[in-house]
């Protein structure tokens, strides 16, 4: 039995009359048709969609476009922004720096005129040196006494804040030195 061979003839199957089962058609129909037409929804939706989606890569292309034939103007004006925020740093730096300086007071004619003023025949000033807010003056007298008047003559001349004045030193030819530090005010605008 294992050996047998069962023949089939096809055409005959084929050709034999099928009976159709009308009702089973109606009801396999009335499942297929709403999945058939929620289909063709569904295509609607995805055309309308595509249809869309072709609209809005056409806009990109066009706004790509118009980035690409402007993008030198723009990097140009970046240029020019950067080159503008450097320029106006430096002129800050600058005006700041203007504005440091007229904060100093002002070493002119007038005020060594005015110290000078205060010199005589027995006291000198033999040096003067400025650190930026302190006129040091290296003066020499003929004598000790000369020391403290002559420092009161510069504190009654307004010009110094502060006058530091500790004391003198005797030179081996009789007269005195001292080193007088005078603090000057800031310059008034």
């Amino acid at each position: 039995m294992i050996g047998q061979r069962k023949d089939i003839n096809f055409i005959a199957s084929y050709h034999r009359e099928k009976t159709v089962d009308r009702p089973r058609l109606r009801r396999r129909a009335a499942y297929i048709a709403p999945l058939a037409g929620i289909c063709v929804v569904l295509l609607a939706v995805f055309a309308v969609l595509q249809i869309a989606l072709a609209g809005k890569n056409q806009q990109l292309d066009q706004l790509e476009g118009y980035i690409d034939r402007h993008m030198p103007a723009y990097e140009e004006a970046l240029a020019l922004t950067a080159q503008r925020d450097t320029l106006a740093q430096a002129a800050d730096a600058l005006q700041a720096s203007a504005q440091g300086q007229a904060a100093y007071p002002t070493l002119d004619q007038e005020l060594f005129g005015k110290v000078a003023a205060c010199t005589d025949a027995d006291f000198t000033i033999q040096s003067y040196h400025y650190d930026g807010v302190t006129l040091q003056l290296g003066a020499k007298a003929a004598s000790a006494e000369v020391m403290p008047q002559a420092v009161q003559k510069l504190r009654d001349t307004g010009l110094f804040y502060a006058i530091d004045y500790t004391g003198y030193n005797s030179a081996a030819d009789g007269s005195y030195t001292c080193t007088i530090g005078c603090a000057l005010y800031a310059a008034q605008d």
